[in-house]
């Protein structure tokens, strides 16, 4: 039985072979104005009900689109397979076959169900964790090895480069930082008065500021303002430096590409970061007085007294030890996804984002585990 399209072009027919057919394809398939092109639905219905196999045969075919043959073979493929049916074109041109199969990949993936790939997601993200933590632990591994280094005298790195390092990661931070504490410093000044106020204990507001920047605030958000902006920094100018093959042409020279590049930026943002720490507790607890002051009426000489008297020292203290802790984290990381980017200007600024998404999370679970120390300890 033979079943064809009546108009001209494009020209196809199906013939039957029991529970199979021959899809015949032939003529000019180039669009045109008042072209009408068969859907996989209307290919399908000249098909027999039952069927199983469907072939292609393009040996007459004379010209094609770029879109709209593959597109009917993708759908015709699709629809077979919902039926237990298959798809069989063995005699297309290349070019005509490479279009099919990135189709195939393309629609295929959009289409594929989330809940289908569940456990090789579930594996991916475990394998990622996985990889993300071994990649710590070498960096702590590395760092170690090149304070060790450092300490004999045998540096890697030229002293410029650690000034610069310095410098990027100091004086160039003030000025955000400086807005940053001071926001901080009055948001918890403002949040704690509007509660306090019910008790008529605005007067403890002065002890609530400086335990809360002390212990918590002022390391955490000096972290994340350096983890976006001088450690995108480092991995961003890293990456640009694989991208020109500069690391490449050290490894070439028997220079060490962590010793020159990433340790001194690592340490100058292990040093930094503590007095950073210092720098913006200071400008918190002004944050915090200046909205006393104007809101509450508290005189400047009773807040300032009462932060001295009732803020202990063993609450900065923490708060320097984390700032060390989330200093070398931020290095440590931004540094080893600079080193290891790919090599296209998309991947400057992935390692960027990646530097930036990574160090946050990292500095919220060493916060968590410090919380979780000092609930354990009573400290």
């Amino acid at each position: 039985m033979m079943r064809q399209e009546q108009s001209a072009e494009p020209l196809w027919s199906v013939s039957d072979e029991g529970d199979s057919a021959m899809l015949v394809l032939r003529g000019d398939w180039q669009p045109g104005e008042g072209q009408a092109f068969p859907s996989a639905s209307a290919v399908l219905k000249a098909c027999p009900s039952g069927i199983k196999r469907l072939d292609v045969d393009a040996g007459a075919l004379e010209s094609w689109h770029g879109s709209v043959l593959p597109a009917l073979l993708y759908g015709l493929e699709t629809r077979l397979e919902e039926k237990g049916a298959a798809l069989h074109a063995g005699d297309l041109d290349e070019e005509l076959q490479a279009l099919l199969d990135l189709t195939r990949d393309r629609i295929g993936d959009a289409r594929r169900p989330l809940a289908a790939p569940l456990l090789e997601r579930v594996w991916e993200v475990l394998l990622g964790a996985g990889n993300a933590t071994y990649a710590v632990g070498v960096s702590v591994v590395l760092y170690m090895k090149g304070l060790g280094r450092l300490a004999s005298g045998s540096v890697g790195f030229r002293a410029r480069d650690f000034l610069d390092a310095l410098t990027q990661s100091g004086v160039q931070a003030l000025p955000i930082i400086t807005l940053v504490s001071l926001l901080v410093g009055s948001i918890l000044a403002f949040v704690g008065a509007l509660q306090l106020q019910d008790f008529g204990a605005e007067i403890y507001i002065p002890e609530m500021v400086g335990v809360a920047v002390a212990r918590e605030m002022a390391a955490m958000m000096t972290a994340i303002v350096m983890a976006g902006r001088t450690g995108a920094a480092f991995a961003a100018h890293l990456a640009s430096m694989e991208v020109n093959e500069e690391v490449d042409a050290l490894k070439t020279l028997g220079v060490s590409s962590y010793d020159f590049l990433a340790f001194p930026r690592i340490l100058a943002l292990t040093l930094m970061m503590p007095l950073l720490y210092l720098y913006a507790s200071a400008i918190s607890i002004l944050g915090g007085l200046i909205v006393s002051m104007l809101a509450l009426g508290l005189e400047p000489a009773i807040y300032l007294a009462r932060t001295f008297e009732k803020v202990a020292l063993y609450h900065f203290y923490i708060g320097l030890l984390k700032s060390v802790c989330f200093g070398a984290l931020i290095g440590m990381v931004s540094c080893h996804i600079g080193l290891r980017s790919g090599r296209s200007a998309a991947a400057v600024g992935e390692s960027a984002t990646r530097a930036v998404v990574i160090s946050i999370v990292g500095i919220i679970a060493v916060d968590s585990v410090f919380a979780i120390v000092s609930t354990l300890t009573g400290a």
